[in-house]
Parts: C-alpha cells; structure tokens; sequence
C-alpha cells in the first residue's frame, strides 16, 4: 500500500486479504498464461489471415484458368467458324465447269486463285494477331495473380522469421530462460 500510495484498508478492501492472493510463483505463471493467451490468439487469427488471403487467391488463379481456358476454346471455335465461312465464300468465287475451263485457258484462273489464297492468307493472318493479343493479355493477367500470390507468401514469411526471432525459447512447460549476459545483478 506504502508503494502504491493508498492506504492499506483500500488494498485490503481491493484485493482481499494475504491468504487470498497467489504466492509470487503462483502470478507469475498466471500472467505468463495471460499473455502467452493473449498472444497466442493474435498469432493464430493472423495465421487465419494468412491462410484465407492464400485460399482467396489460389481460388482466383483457379477460377482465372478456367476462364481463360474458355475463351480460347470461344475463340478456337469462332476462328474455325470464320475459315469454313471463308472456304464457302471462296469456293463461290472459284468457277466451275465450261467457264473454269475457259478461265484455264486465258489464265484468268490463276489470277482469281490467287486472290482466294491471298484473302485465305490475310485470314490466318488476322487470326494469329488475335490469339496472340488474347494470349499476351492472359499471359498479364496470370503474372498479375502470380505476383499477387508472391506477395502474399512473402508476407507470412517475413512474419513467421519475425515471430520465430522475437519469441523468447522456452523448456518443456518450464520458465522463460534468461541468458546470462541479460540477468540483472547486484553490485554490492
């Protein structure tokens, strides 16, 4: 009470009397308990934190794959719908019996061939630009995620290279070991 600056009968009255409290040992382990508790708690919804931003992000990488993958296959199909289109358009534009045979025979087939493949050509040309954009496009996409994902394992990481350097080591349900170099001694 001297030390606190209050009188005696107010402690008294606050804590109850000396056979009631804990012996020195006995409230040094309950506030160990206290705070490893307490910090035990944070360390565990931190690591939930951790584990929800991984799940969160490995469910976006999945759900973006499986996008991707869908539009390329769209893509695909509507490109291979384009070429039979073409094929048909083409094979209209190619005459057939007496008139191709004419058209060989003045040269005019070879000019109008010619056209067809180069309209062909132009096609599988403007197709590749297209699925070369898609692909550079899924390819930014998927590096965004990905160094998302490096982030967040970096992060836990650093925190657990934090948490294993800070917290103290500790016997087998034993005390706090204070090394040497760090106890407090009394100079007489």
């Amino acid at each position: 009470s001297r030390y606190a600056g209050v009188h005696a009968r107010i402690v008294r009255e606050k804590l109850g009397g000396p056979d009631k409290l804990p012996s020195v040992d006995e409230a040094r382990r309950i506030h160990a308990d206290r705070i490893n508790g307490g910090s035990q708690q944070m360390m565990d919804e931190r690591r939930a934190d951790f584990v929800k931003a991984e799940s969160e992000t490995a469910r976006r990488i999945h759900a973006m794959r499986q996008n991707q993958r869908v539009e390329r296959a769209a893509l695909a199909h509507e490109h291979e719908a384009r070429r039979a289109d073409a094929v048909k358009s083409h094979q209209t534009l190619l005459p057939t019996g007496v008139k191709a045979l004419w058209l060989r025979i003045t040269g005019k087939y070879g000019k109008v061939k010619g056209r067809v493949e180069e309209e062909t050509e132009a096609l599988l040309r403007r197709q590749a630009r297209e699925t070369d954009k898609m692909i550079r496009r899924q390819l930014l996409d998927r590096q965004a995620l990905q160094h998302e994902k490096r982030i967040v394992q970096e992060n836990r990481n650093l925190w657990d290279s934090q948490l294993r350097t800070q917290t103290p080591r500790r016997e087998r349900n034993g005390p706090l070991q204070v090394p040497p170099s760090k106890r407090r001694t009394r100079s007489r």
